[in-house]
């Protein structure tokens, strides 16, 4: 069975190639399809034949470039221009996508699909092949850039934030029932005196970057990344199972666990985490206008946040109010321990919470 994480990777390659053959799709419109009719008889060419063969050409360009430029990003990219400066790696995808463009004007240009323009003489401009190269290359770097834009202003608001921003849904302040988990990492004080502020820092890259594939199989999205705590959220409805919060940290923790050796390499500690989970209602609304993102407020964050405070203290890894216990399924896999009657700081009236454990720990 294919993990949600891999669905979620198989989605984000097809919108991207999906965009690609989009674009390549318009150029077309824009520039060869307003040929006229009389002029495509004159060659004995009709012309829904004529538009058949020109948006396969656009669709076989795009499905090509998209998968390539995808394909290098995935595997090539992330690896050869690791660490390397911002106008090196800029100058290294300005020069191997050109190159991919030339290659895709041959491949697919010349061995498919431009013989029969050019058999026809149909392509305007074709005694001027530099010409039509140069712009054709112009205009898959312009639509690079803005698919590159598109993709980028999408992962930074997250996928499911991303449609309520474009629908508008959020700029009038709304209500919402939400559950809330704030993630913290154990002794980060100490560890950050003891490892420095840059190796601490990929420290906890490598940490959520380890997180972000185990949200995917939960469906869960980052609200907040704030220091070395993240501020996770689910959207409620009737059909959703909160087994999946539970899920989430513990599954997180056994991530970490099975890449001690990594850990330990690299930083000289495994990392561990602490986590609290409330839910309720709260505001959505989207805020700011040089920087604009979705805020949420209400009490339910703040209860999280004040029951987190007290994992130390309660020699807790996982403490759930009992506003979310009580809506809890079933607890097959965990046992708890009930603390009645906690008073949380700025917050009035007290509250019980409940510390999770897996069942054989």
């Amino acid at each position: 069975m294919i993990e949600n994480k891999h669905f979620f990777y198989i989605k984000e390659f097809l919108l991207s190639v999906g965009l690609w053959v989009s674009g390549y799709v318009f150029y077309v419109i824009m520039t060869y399809s307003v040929i006229e009719s009389e002029y495509l008889l004159s060659f004995g060419i009709d012309k829904n034949s004529y538009n058949i063969w020109l948006f396969s050409l656009a669709m076989l360009t795009g499905l090509f470039i998209g998968i390539v430029v995808n394909l290098l990003q995935l595997f090539v990219y992330k690896y050869i221009l690791l660490n390397k400066s911002m106008l090196f790696s800029l100058f290294v995808h300005v020069v191997v996508f050109i190159c991919v463009c030339i290659f895709s004007i041959y491949i697919i240009g010349d061995s498919f699909l431009g013989k029969y323009f050019e058999e026809h003489h149909l392509i305007p401009g074709s005694d001027n092949s530099a010409g039509w190269v140069s712009s054709f290359i112009l205009y898959s770097v312009v639509l690079h850039v803005i698919i590159d834009f598109f993709l980028m202003f999408r992962k930074k608001v997250g996928k499911s934030f991303f449609k309520q921003i474009f629908n508008g849904l959020y700029i009038n302040p709304i209500e919402e029932y939400r559950i809330f988990m704030f993630l913290d990492m154990t002794s980060s004080t100490i560890l950050a005196e003891r490892s420095g502020h840059i190796l601490y820092s990929r420290l906890i890259q490598d940490c959520f970057a380890d997180l972000n594939d185990v949200m995917l199989n939960h469906d869960a999205e980052v609200y907040q990344y704030v220091g070395d705590e993240a501020v996770i959220t689910w959207k409620v409805d009737e059909k959703f199972d909160r087994q999946n919060c539970l899920k989430l940290y513990f599954d997180f923790s056994a991530v970490l666990i099975n890449k001690k050796e990594y850990y330990l390499k690299n930083y000289g500690v495994v990392p561990q985490f602490k986590a609290s989970i409330n839910e309720g209602k709260v505001v959505v609304a989207e805020m700011g206008l040089t920087k604009t993102e979705i805020a949420y407020h209400g009490e339910a964050l703040h209860i999280c946040s004040r029951v987190l405070d007290l994992c130390n203290s309660l020699k807790a890894e996982l403490l759930v109010t009992g506003f979310f216990f009580k809506s809890l399924n079933s607890l097959h896999n965990y046992k708890y321990t009930l603390i009645k009657n906690i008073d949380l700081r700025g917050i009035e009236n007290s509250t019980d919470l409940y510390k999770i454990h897996y069942r054989n720990s």
